[in-house]
């Protein structure tokens, strides 16, 4: 076992060292909703509720593909009104995501094109659901009190989606401005029944979301 961790070492390191790594800043927003429209209680419709993403990135490789990893604060959310209640409601989560994409980009250096895919992996910090009417909201706490409705359905802790974007690249200064869009696709479902079955009529709710980010970069070497 020794042996074979001080070859990968050996084998890894020196392209490693060969490679530049970026490291960076990038924020925006988001728009999110849903898939499908909870079939639990009277939930009548669904809509979109914009939100914040923000954090940090890294970048291995300076070429036509890199490697990207980050670490963001992300908000999805959706609202929804229930049939014969005047009141509209909003579920509002907020996540700490670690997506890992591949970007090809296409250009010059001082100009390039890039296209990206991979995946995310997103872990609830908290969620809320208002209920408001009249000028007034009361908010429940989604992680202690679970999914309102017949059913003992509770929001998931986690998120794991599929990642599509695009954008442009400048070269700015000592380093590079970027601006892009994704579209993010949940592959798991939004509520966790635990133990027990779902509803016979349960359709999987998914979040789709787009978020549209400014980010800034720069280029290292560290080795």
């Amino acid at each position: 076992m020794r042996l074979l961790l001080f070859l990968t070492f050996v084998l890894i390191i020196p392209a490693f060292g060969k490679a530049q790594v970026t490291i960076g800043l990038k924020g925006g927003g988001t728009i999110a909703t849903v898939n499908e429209t909870p079939t639990l209680a009277n939930i009548t419709e669904t809509g979109t509720i914009s939100g914040l993403t923000g954090g940090v990135f890294l970048e291995f490789g300076e070429g036509l593909a890199v490697f990207r990893p980050e670490v963001l604060f992300q908000q999805r959310g959706y609202d929804y009104t229930l049939a014969n209640i005047d009141s509209t409601f909003l579920e509002q989560f907020n996540y700490l995501d670690i997506p890992v994409t591949l970007r090809l980009r296409l250009g010059k250096p001082k100009f390039r094109i890039y296209l990206e895919g991979g995946a995310s992996l997103g872990f609830v910090l908290d969620g809320i659901r208002r209920a408001s009417a009249n000028g007034n909201s009361v908010e429940t706490d989604l992680l202690a009190n679970g999914l309102m409705g017949p059913n003992d359905g509770e929001s998931r802790g986690y998120d794991l989606a599929g990642i599509v974007g695009g954008g442009l690249e400048f070269k700015l200064g000592p380093g590079r401005l970027s601006f892009g869009g994704r579209y993010n696709v949940d592959l798991n479902d939004l509520y966790d029944f635990k133990d027990q079955s779902a509803p016979p009529d349960w359709r999987e709710v998914k979040w789709r979301s787009f978020d549209f980010t400014v980010g800034y970069g720069f280029t290292l070497d560290f080795f």
